[in-house]
């Protein structure tokens, strides 16, 4: 097993968070303390495998990111390990954002939506319409940013799906 692998399998809060009924929505000291474990546990690896976060924090614990830094600075933590590249063509003019999720990221991404699924009553056995916030997966370079918002089709058996974002990243009145 790789030494990511290890810290990574190793982050028992981030799991603890991922398989909370309603990880968005903490209702307890407890679970404000796992979240609160979680974030620093996240904050702790990223220091130790990210020598640009590692002079954020330096100069902060904890530091409150802009959302433009991650257009303009490289931020992410290198990484040797398989994943899945989601990208996005945002709502700026910068171009396309990717974001990397190793799989053990995913796994934990797909758990806590699960949980949100059932703790809000989304899971049927009832064939269902779905209509997504992305494009259609079959349609241009997006496919990982597509493709992982069909992961909201889970929760129940695909009567029809609707994509209602453009290939070019723009919202489609006429399909929603």
């Amino acid at each position: 097993m790789s030494d990511y692998m290890e810290k990574a399998e190793s982050l028992t809060a981030i799991d603890a968070l991922a398989d909370l009924p309603a990880p968005y929505a903490l209702s307890s000291s407890a679970e404000e303390q796992i979240f609160t474990a979680a974030m620093q546990q996240i904050d702790s690896w990223h220091c130790l495998h990210n020598p640009t976060y590692a002079q954020l924090c330096h100069e902060q614990s904890s530091p409150v990111i802009p959302v433009g830094l991650f257009k303009t600075l490289n931020l992410a933590t290198p990484m040797n390990e398989p994943g899945q590249w989601l990208s996005s063509s945002g709502t700026g003019s910068h171009g396309k954002t990717q974001v990397f999720f190793d799989a053990a990221s995913m796994n934990r991404i797909q758990r806590a939506m699960t949980q949100m699924f059932i703790a809000n009553g989304l899971v049927s056995l009832t064939p269902s319409r779905f209509l997504l916030l992305s494009p259609d997966p079959r349609s241009g370079d997006h496919a990982g940013y597509a493709t992982a918002f069909m992961k909201f089709t889970a929760c129940a058996p695909v009567k029809e799906c609707v994509f209602a974002v453009q290939a070019d990243g723009h919202f489609d009145s006429q399909l929603a």
